[in-house]
């Protein structure tokens, strides 16, 4: 599920040349149509906004036949690592019950620009759904329920203030569900800081302990706080663990210093 970074710049560089950039422009606008901000906070849209181009991604890759009618191309199967299902149904106004229809019409089949749909024939396996506010863990427990969907626990730095023992405990208990495949997303986010930073630190380092503790693998969030989040993984990440780095918008030097340091 966990994939490096270079996989997905190999993915653009595939899509860019095979595709071309109009066709790529015309599935993420249908992606911005279907996660536009309602009535959720800044925090909140940037999240569900990079688990969209990741979806974009990979359903630019299965419109080949749609866009160029002499050409059929088949999708590999493929798990969505990185989805907050509670935000999508709650900006579809529908409820968490009705999650087995949105996979029937959103991931299943793919409604594209100009009523055309693109069938994805079984290749959606399933989906990672991340929790990582206090407030949202009794919807993880919700929707785990249904196949197909895994879940990664965590707390985002925005909510690191909020973090205390409760949480962990309330964390602990989520990860001995068998479905919960990750810690996270935590780490630091030095760009919104609605949690101070010293105690983003805290709560970074005190969740990557946890996750370690319990065998999983991580995902990562970082945001203008490049040099804190390589110390804090270097001091306690052992240099083989499974890490997930989400979402990533910084620069390729900090990407080749975590993949030199990082084997996985």
């Amino acid at each position: 599920c966990f994939s490096h970074l270079s996989v997905w710049l190999v993915m653009l560089a595939s899509l860019a040349s095979e595709f071309g950039l109009e066709n790529f422009r015309a599935v993420t606008s249908f992606q911005r149509q279907l996660f536009r901000p309602t009535r959720f906070n800044r925090q909140h849209t940037s999240t569900s906004r990079s688990s969209s181009r990741s979806r974009s991604l990979i359903r630019a890759y299965t419109t080949k036949s749609t866009m160029a009618e002499t050409t059929e191309k088949t999708l590999p199967k493929f798990i969505d690592t990185h989805i907050h299902l509670d935000y999508i149904m709650d900006r579809l106004e529908r409820p968490l019950s009705e999650l087995p229809s949105l996979f029937d019409t959103h991931f299943k089949t793919t409604p594209l620009v100009k009523g055309k749909v693109v069938e994805l024939s079984g290749a959606w396996e399933g989906c990672v759904h991340i929790t990582c506010d206090p407030a949202t863990f009794n919807a993880a427990k919700e929707v785990i329920k249904h196949e197909g969907i895994y879940v990664g626990a965590g707390v985002h730095p925005h909510h690191a203030k909020d973090y205390s023992d409760e949480v962990e405990e309330k964390l602990k208990e989520l990860h001995k569900n068998e479905k919960v495949v990750a810690w996270g997303e935590m780490g630091l986010d030095y760009h919104y800081n609605q949690s101070p930073p010293d105690v983003q630190r805290d709560v970074f380092a005190r969740q990557l302990k946890m996750a370690i503790s319990i065998g999983k693998p991580m995902i990562i969030h970082t945001r203008e706080a490049e040099e804190d989040t390589l110390r804090i993984m270097k001091e306690i990440v052992p240099v083989d663990w499974k890490i997930h780095i989400h979402c990533f918008t910084s620069s390729l030097t900090f990407a080749q210093q975590l993949m030199a340091h990082f084997t996985n």
